[in-house]
């Protein structure tokens, strides 16, 4: 649609059709009061948050206990604790955080 309106338009100017536009608003509107300011879903953010910084800190306090010596010695301690946390699966990190 956007494609198509803009192409109709000369390509003066992004555009899409009124009806494209008000699902796009009413999507938007779901969006916000569903997810980003939904005080479950907000507080399921922060409780991830503090898992991730509970084992970043963890690991980089022992690094040790859950890193390759070799990649912390070529890539860092950073580098090596961000690539552990992200190959984590959620139930994983969770108990391991546990």
């Amino acid at each position: 649609d956007v494609v198509t309106e803009s192409l109709g338009g000369g390509l003066t100017e992004i555009r899409m059709s009124s009806g494209v536009l008000e699902a796009l608003l009413a999507l938007r509107t779901f969006l916000f009061g569903a997810v980003y300011e939904n005080d479950v879903a907000t507080a399921e953010f922060r409780k991830a948050s503090d898992i991730l910084t509970g084992l970043w800190e963890k690991i980089r306090e022992r690094p040790t206990e859950f890193l390759d010596v070799r990649t912390v010695e070529q890539e860092g301690l950073d580098a090596a604790t961000r690539d552990f946390v992200a190959g984590m699966t959620d139930r994983y990190a969770v108990r391991l955080f546990e």
